[in-house]
């Protein structure tokens, strides 16, 4: 039962974001409220639940890619542009709304944000090392991509540049990867 409310909650964040009530998630599933209630005790219980799963499903997607022989810059853009599958469809109000209203909830998005960092930092060093990656300041690139991260959660800016949040990270990626110059010397 608890993964097919699990299920549900997706598809009425999919189309409310995290302002879906309790009455409407009911109301999808054909259940009461207090059965709803007894799996889980509160709608921020069920927000944690479904977070845990979709930082986990992160979580493998980034040990799969770490457990590769792909080439070091295909691995780090593999790295930096992963999101839960779950999450693809997100509205763009989803990561301010789970700041604001569930902060707790959104302590492990950052959380795992900073684990993921970490992780990153050493393929950049192992880039570094063999001479594939420019010998860079790897703490300001840290800065770098957490500040882009953070802008790309908020509304205002996805929305007024009509970008998905994938859209954001691959313009990211580009950028980082191949940089600002043409190769024309002008």
């Amino acid at each position: 039962m608890k993964e097919r409310i699990m299920a549900a909650t997706m598809e009425e964040v999919n189309i409310h974001g995290l302002k879906f009530t309790m009455n409407d998630l009911a109301k999808r599933l054909k259940i009461s409220k207090r059965s709803l209630y007894e799996n889980f005790p509160s709608k921020q219980d069920l927000i944690d639940s479904i977070l845990t799963i979709l930082l986990s499903n992160l979580e493998k997607q980034e040990e799969e890619i770490y457990q590769t022989q792909m080439p070091i810059i295909d691995k780090l853009k593999a790295l930096l542009s992963i999101l839960p599958y779950e999450a693809e469809t997100f509205d763009k109000h989803i990561y301010e709304d789970l700041k604001t209203a569930f902060p707790e909830q959104w302590k492990k998005v950052e959380l795992s944000r900073k684990i993921r960092m970490e992780r990153i930092e050493k393929v950049l060093k192992v880039g570094i090392d063999a001479g594939i990656i420019r010998n860079i300041n790897i703490y300001v690139l840290q800065e770098i991509l957490k500040t882009s991260f953070d802008a790309f959660t908020t509304y205002r800016f996805l929305n007024s540049n009509n970008l998905t949040y994938k859209d954001a990270i691959n313009a990211m990626l580009d950028i980082l990867i191949h940089g600002l110059l043409t190769g024309n010397k002008k």
